[in-house]
């Protein structure tokens, strides 16, 4: 039956779970003598508060599914249910007190606000798989989507890239360039090509840790690069990465921060850096990836709503970080990046995750 299949759920087993603490631990154990927490209202939003943390930490484990939303027939005999087990059977049966009707009223209360929230949970998870599943890279795809739009999207936001860029990931993303640049650092080139350069963020952290290297900038958006030679960098190039204007076999170290993700082809642009490279030189890859569970879940809400929001709030450009949320969302990751690097001739790869997985440093080596 319908009705007792909720028995079985493991929300519904959540919920009650937190009912009784809140009952009668909060309120008799601990002798709270709050005033709300002796009147109805807690009774009221018991349900909704219970059902988002749920919703999310059973999706995490795998134990509910996220197929369509409860119908309000359901939510209706769940409302009863509840009301039946803790305003009748539970008081009579176990002697926990006399039955009280205002709770129940309560409960459908708090009933019909699960409907909503509950409705809205499923909807906007269905929407989110959709929306996942329509960015998801197939086999053949091979650079970004949307390409065409990078350069006008970075035009726009280059003053204040910078500034959204370390408040939106809270500072870290420097911490993530300075791991890039030990990395290089270990290699003692004497010559290296950052790429996909922008405002010279990795650029300039990179002179820091390889003073006497011959570091040369390349990006394809000038707005970008003005902000950059504020920043006291030189060699600074206007260029494409699928078409590089260096002779082969030029730099001991190709660097590439958040940038790869970004081109037209993938393959072409790893084809170039291969190109420029000399025998036995160092290839760098920093960009984002995506998490595994139990940190997906959260991860990819800050990436699709509360960052998109925030960045508006700071740089006045939406469609800037919507983009940025899809394109990690089509990105290799982890080992699919890594046989990427292979597959285009490069040997030694390596994949070393950042933050659970947020970001990832990925290197690799062109044969000698």
């Amino acid at each position: 039956m319908t009705a007792f299949r909720y028995l079985r759920d493991p929300l519904f087993a959540g919920s009650a779970g937190l009912y009784l603490l809140n009952r009668f631990l909060l309120k008799t154990s601990l002798g709270l003598q709050i005033a709300f927490l002796r009147n109805h209202f807690d009774d009221c939003l018991l349900i909704p508060a219970a059902l988002p943390p749920l919703l999310w930490v059973f999706r995490m484990l795998g134990l509910r599914r996220h197929d369509k939303a409860p119908t309000m027939s359901e939510v209706t005999q769940w409302t009863a249910l509840w009301a039946v087990c803790f305003e009748w059977a539970f008081p009579t049966f176990f002697h926990m007190g006399t039955a009280d009707g205002w709770d129940a009223v309560c409960y459908g209360v708090g009933g019909m606000i699960a409907w909503l929230v509950w409705r809205e949970s499923y909807a906007s998870a269905a929407s989110q798989t959709t929306r996942h599943r329509q960015s998801s890279p197939a086999m053949t795809l091979d650079g970004s989507i949307q390409a065409h739009s990078v350069r006008a999207y970075f035009s726009r936001i280059a003053a204040r890239y910078d500034l959204a860029n370390h408040l939106l990931s809270g500072g870290v993303d420097v911490l993530w360039r300075l791991r890039a640049a030990q990395r290089v650092q270990e290699w003692a080139p004497q010559s290296i090509l950052d790429l996909a350069t922008g405002s010279g963020d990795l650029a300039r952290t990179l002179r820091r840790a390889c003073p006497e290297a011959l570091l040369v900038g390349a990006d394809f958006c000038e707005p970008m690069l003005r902000v950059a030679r504020e920043k006291r960098l030189t060699n600074l190039v206007v260029a494409d990465a699928l078409q590089l204007p260096f002779a082969s076999e030029t730099f001991e170290v190709v660097t590439v921060a958040f940038g790869l993700r970004n081109m037209a082809s993938w393959t072409a642009a790893l084809a170039e850096m291969k190109r420029v490279l000399v025998p036995g030189g160092h290839l760098l890859v920093l960009d984002f990836g995506m998490p595994e569970p139990p940190l997906l879940g959260a991860y990819r809400f800050y990436l699709h709503t509360i960052l998109p929001a925030l960045a508006t709030a700071l740089t006045g450009e939406r469609s800037a970080y919507d983009y940025l949320a899809d394109s990690i969302e089509t990105f290799p990751n982890g080992r699919a990046m890594c046989e990427r690097l292979e597959a285009c001739g490069f040997t030694d790869t390596s994949y070393d995750p950042l933050l659970g997985g947020i970001a990832a440093l990925y290197t690799a080596q062109r044969p000698g």
